[in-house]
């Protein structure tokens, strides 16, 4: 018998009651976020996770978190701004421009079908983006998380056929599977 796939809420609920290390603090990462936000902008953060990209740029940026698994906004967000829903719906349920959007660590963990789609709500949302994405597997729980796995090259194609690419980086700081895009409409 089919084993019947796990709904994406479900799966990082479980993944943030079971594993508190998960997405652990990367200062490269976090540097990078904190310079590209600069300061004085409306910002925000799609996937925000445990919000340590929040933390890190919250004192100068008005930052606002989406992220989907409500045991993690129960756990880590209580001090945040922040909405508990999918990207894709909060994308296109408000109406709020934001100076810039970014969404690390996340875009993989897509499943292929709703990719493209939530690449079109993203663009709703601002006309500066960040995207950091990672190639390879991800498993938690014997649960694979990286659904949407693809090369530095195919997330350009993938990336380049919805924004503008300002900026690639192929291979961040000591992570080679680690990718930066930045992007605008």
């Amino acid at each position: 018998m089919a084993k019947t796939p796990m709904k994406e809420k479900d799966k990082y609920d479980l993944i943030y009651s079971q594993i508190n290390s998960y997405a652990s603090s990367h200062k490269p990462k976090i540097d990078y976020v904190s310079n590209w936000a600069g300061s004085g902008n409306s910002i925000v953060d799609l996937g925000c996770g445990r919000g340590m990209y929040i933390r890190s740029i919250l004192e100068s940026n008005d930052v606002v978190g989406v992220e989907l698994s409500t045991v993690c906004c129960e756990k880590y967000l209580q001090d945040l701004k922040h909405y508990n829903e999918s990207i894709i719906d909060f994308c296109n349920k408000y109406d709020t421009k934001f100076d810039k959007a970014y969404s690390c660590d996340v875009l993989e963990h897509i499943p292929p079908e709703e990719l493209i789609p939530l690449l079109e709500a993203i663009k709703r949302v601002s006309d500066d983006f960040l995207f950091l994405v990672c190639t390879g597997s991800d498993i938690k729980n014997n649960i694979e998380l990286h659904l949407s796995n693809h090369s530095y090259e195919e997330w350009e194609k993938i990336l380049g056929s919805h924004f503008n690419i300002n900026k690639g980086i192929k291979g961040f700081s000591q992570w080679p599977y680690i990718h930066i895009f930045e992007c605008s409409n």
